[in-house]
């Protein structure tokens, strides 16, 4: 059978140079056959029989039965130089740790006492000729560890000593370092929303175009169904709503819309396909029931949505232009000289 000949002893590394792991070859480069490969599976199921028909000799401390289970799994290991019997020679290690782990076990127990034998031995030791048991002679035996002055220890030492309480040491309040040579950092100023000329803010805008969209919406179908005579003027939400060049805008809009649905400006609900549709709606409207819904959307649901349903531009909300960095810089300046010119006025 091929054995392992790279797991043989390699000339010690010279000074200062630390050893080098030998190379194993495993697999088919360790030249060993089926037919070796077949005996020695052979060896492993044998010996996993005996280890679980001498499993209580394993676990006994008195016995060598561990150590020759254990001695003849190493030595088919040398062999082992597949995964096939790799698993068996792990699985044969286990049922040796775990009876192991027994003997370990027994070994930990506290050590018992046999009645029977105690009393015999004291009878042996302690009684007298006509058998009458000498209890002067055992408490004799045993007085030496009875007749003792308790150890006893005090909080502050030995009573004969005087006690002498240590002071407490006051600690020093740390004094703060500050380097007058540094120079003095502000935090960044956060510039927050403002309103715009018409005196609303972003969102106010944003509810105000969904809004206007929304009615511009509405009016154009129900002037297309009014000869009809039938049908409802709602429309779709997910093409009203869901902007095809922008996933921001798309949950702006979204936002929007539950604020105007809160405000009472527009209602929601299902069509007999059991898509979202929206509709106008008026504060008084009788008949709404008020309910509320979580929306969960993602990146991927954006775009299946607008590809589904083909969202165009003309059926959404008017895609929003970012504002240019020049306009931003521009409002800014002006946000500046309005606050000046509120300090002149307070002072």
């Amino acid at each position: 059978m091929a054995k392992r000949k790279d797991r043989e002893s390699s000339p010690p590394p010279s000074p200062g140079k630390k050893a080098k792991a030998p190379k194993l070859k495993v697999m088919g480069d360790s030249g060993q056959t089926e037919a070796e490969r077949r005996v020695l599976r052979q060896k492993q199921r044998s010996l996993s029989t005996n280890i679980a028909a001498n499993a209580a000799d394993i676990e006994d401390a008195t016995k060598q039965a561990f150590s020759a289970a254990r001695d003849s799994n190493n030595e088919l290991f040398e062999d082992v130089n597949y995964a096939r019997e790799a698993v068996m020679d792990s699985e044969n290690l286990d049922a040796i740790a775990k009876r192991a782990c027994k003997q370990a076990t027994k070994l930990a127990t506290t050590q018992t006492y046999d009645v029977d034998k105690v009393l015999k031995c004291l009878r042996r030791k302690v009684c007298l000729e006509n058998g009458t048991f000498n209890w002067e002679k055992l408490g004799r035996a045993v007085g030496s560890c009875f007749n003792m002055v308790p150890f006893t220890q005090f909080l502050n030492g030995p009573l004969g000593v005087n006690f002498q309480p240590k002071e407490k040491k006051v600690r020093a309040k740390r004094e703060k370092r500050i380097d007058e040579t540094a120079d003095e950092e502000n935090p960044d100023e956060i510039i927050s929303q403002r309103q715009d000329k018409s005196g609303m803010s972003g969102m106010e805008n944003i509810i105000k175009s969904v809004s206007k969209t929304l009615r511009k919406k509405t009016d154009a179908k129900a002037a297309g169904q009014k000869d009809k005579g039938k049908g409802g003027k709602a429309v779709c939400a997910i093409k009203l709503l869901v902007n095809p060049k922008s996933f921001a805008q798309t949950a702006e809009n979204l936002l929007a819309l539950s604020f105007a649905v809160k405000k009472g400006d527009a209602s929601i609900r299902n069509d007999a396909d059991g898509l979202p549709v929206v509709d106008t709606a008026r504060q008084g409207t009788g008949g709404m029931v008020s309910k509320q819904s979580i929306v969960a959307l993602s990146m991927k649901d954006w775009k299946s949505l607008a590809k589904q349903f083909e969202v165009v531009d003309e059926d959404c909300v008017p895609n929003r232009k970012a504002p240019s960095k020049g306009r931003r810089l521009s409002e800014m300046k002006a946000r500046k000289v309005e606050e000046s010119d509120d300090d002149d006025d307070d002072e």
